[in-house]
């Protein structure tokens, strides 16, 4: 694993990190491929030295971060549009009223809670935009969710990379 990031070095490593962390909700291929083993490996990379700590969290929370916002402004944007993409179509009518009345009923903390579920996390600024939630209030309680994901699987990584062989 820190063979990559000796031969392409370390700020390679975070530009690749940040982008497939942000696209992970962005582009919503957060529903494929989760952001947890992106995070657990930062964690252990820089276990080993390979990353500095302190930069990868910044770097994997800001780029949470953008990819959260990028999803809640095509939710305002396109809105209720989703729905009738092919992945809307496979989500079902049911569990996006059932989405819709969780967000009403609980606001920002569905808004943090439903940023530590996979797959959740993927669809929750969409639906949050969709719904006509205030950015300001989107931005707070998704940084805090962003915060509890992000450094908590960051530091998994660090504390569990300690076991691992470091090549």
């Amino acid at each position: 694993m820190g063979d990559v990031v000796e031969s392409h070095g370390a700020i390679a490593t975070y530009i690749v990190a940040a982008i497939l962390l942000a696209a992970e909700v962005g582009t919503l291929i957060g529903v494929a491929i989760p952001a947890a083993p992106i995070l657990v490996a930062l964690g252990a990379l820089s276990r080993h030295g390979h990353l500095d700590l302190p930069v990868a969290m910044a770097v994997a929370f800001a780029a949470a971060l953008l990819g959260d916002t990028a999803g809640y402004w095509e939710g305002r944007v396109v809105g209720p549009r989703i729905r009738q993409t092919r992945l809307g179509k496979r989500i079902g009518p049911h569990r996006w009223l059932r989405a819709e009345r969780t967000l009403v009923r609980h606001g920002g903390a569905a808004v943090t809670v439903g940023r530590l579920i996979a797959v959740v996390r993927t669809l929750v600024p969409r639906l949050v935009g969709a719904a006509g939630l205030g950015y300001r209030q989107f931005l707070v309680c998704n940084a805090a969710g962003v915060a509890l994901e992000v450094f908590g699987m960051i530091l998994v990584g660090y504390l569990g990379g300690g076991g691992l062989p470091d090549t």
